[in-house]
């Protein structure tokens, strides 16, 4: 709440999801201490920010496959109901490596 004022104005609005958003519940890599979840129903309130800003996820970290390729499609389904332009993984290499075309609130289109 106390970030909505300032995000009223801007036109891009870009964050690191550190974390899978998926129902999955089979951990991946035996060898991570660490795995990070969010359940969609839980993440989706969090990404429906207040803003007209164009949102954009960057996905590429060590958590997106925390739950495995299923773990990663939830994730990408979860940010596309969203609404929200993603990039830096995919369902192979050429969707990872796809960039984002973000347009703005003013019509300009970034990339």
């Amino acid at each position: 709440r106390q970030l909505t004022p300032a995000l009223r104005d801007v036109d891009i609005f870009g964050f690191n999801l550190e974390s899978a958003i998926t129902t999955e519940t089979s951990p991946w890599g035996p060898w991570k201490k660490f795995r990070f979840k969010a359940l969609p129903a839980n993440a989706r309130r969090a990404l429906s920010f207040p803003t007209g800003a164009a949102l954009f996820a960057s996905v590429a970290n060590n958590h997106i496959l925390d739950f495995g390729p299923s773990g990663l499609d939830g994730t990408l389904t979860t940010l596309d109901e969203a609404g929200i332009t993603h990039t830096g993984a995919g369902s192979n290499s050429a969707n990872a490596w796809r960039p984002a075309v973000i347009t703005t609130k003013a019509g300009v289109r970034e990339r």
